[in-house]
């Protein structure tokens, strides 16, 4: 299940030039499998030239973990130089159509929550982006 978070009544958004989108996704999957990669693929477009930041937050009931993990890369037609820091496993990779994918690593995926922040790290205003698939798979990268 993908669901794009539209009700903003209850966040706190914090706009500060433009650098903070909180809470632009909510992912959710009841799927009983183990050890397996959430790949979300979004609009970002890798020849757009500029950096790339998200960070996921939520529960893995399954394992029994929160999930606080963020992945920031540098995007100028290809993804570089990928950072991943927090909880989980995060990691970014273009598809075969020249968008960025995200990853997330879930030892049990039983019931896992998540929501998604964007935070721009360029100077200037952030290219939001969108999710527009998700899946799950136990390689980390190749899906889409």
């Amino acid at each position: 299940m993908l669901e794009k978070n539209t009700d903003t009544s209850s966040l706190q958004q914090i706009n500060v030039g433009n650098n903070l989108r909180l809470g632009i996704y909510r992912y959710a999957t009841g799927n009983n499998v183990a050890n397996q990669y959430i790949h979300l693929k979004t609009t970002y477009n890798v020849t757009l030239g500029q950096n790339l930041c998200v960070k996921f937050k939520g529960y893995a009931y399954g394992a029994a973990q929160a999930v606080n993990a963020i992945v920031c890369a540098e995007v100028d037609g290809s993804i570089n130089n990928v950072g991943s820091y927090g909880s989980h496993i995060c990691s970014m990779y273009e598809s075969s159509d020249g968008f960025a994918v995200l990853t997330l690593f879930v030892n049990f995926c039983y019931y896992c929550g998540l929501s998604l922040d964007q935070i721009n790290v360029e100077v200037g205003d952030m290219i939001p982006v969108d999710v527009t698939a998700s899946t799950n798979s136990s390689s980390a990268t190749g899906v889409y």
